[in-house]
């Protein structure tokens, strides 16, 4: 997944998670007046709206808060993990060219490939020979058919 796919659906998640405290704070809103009725009067009710009313956003701002520095430091690293992985895998293709370069040299230069060349040039001027032979006897023996052709009809005429 790319780091700007990963970033959005961090910033997506971050959210998510801001409504489903917003929405638990709602519910326990809703609660209120039952507990309060539970455990004494409800005079304290204005009092506890009022300090849930000023809570709420702080907390909501925090969690927000802190998503955004998990995305942030997230991000940073991400970007340095991605420069860093760049930075070995340029490392790694370089070694490897290298690597591929000193073998060429090592097989150009070895006896066997110098050995292997030398009788590819024999067999070539060896080829070209037998070629130059065929061409030779081929003529050769379109002549004699040639003239044999002559003969038997100069002996049937």
């Amino acid at each position: 997944m790319s780091t700007a796919k990963k970033t959005l659906y961090a910033t997506i998640g971050a959210g998510e998670l801001a409504i489903e405290k917003t929405r638990d704070l709602s519910s326990r809103l809703i609660e209120l007046p039952a507990q309060l009725g539970r455990r004494g009067s409800l005079r304290e009710l204005p009092k506890l709206a009022s300090s849930i009313r000023t809570e709420a956003p702080k907390r909501v701002s925090a969690i927000v808060t802190g998503g955004t520095d998990v995305l942030k430091s997230g991000t940073s690293k991400t970007q340095e993990l991605v420069a860093e992985a760049r930075k070995r895998s340029t490392k790694q293709y370089q070694e490897l060219a290298k690597r591929g370069e000193k073998l060429h040299g090592s097989i150009k230069r070895s006896q066997p490939t110098k050995q292997a060349a030398s009788q590819g040039k024999s067999a070539k001027s060896k080829v070209k020979a037998a070629s130059t032979s065929v061409a030779k006897a081929t003529t050769a023996a379109t002549d004699a058919v040639v003239s044999a052709a002559e003969k038997v009809e100069e002996a049937t005429a």
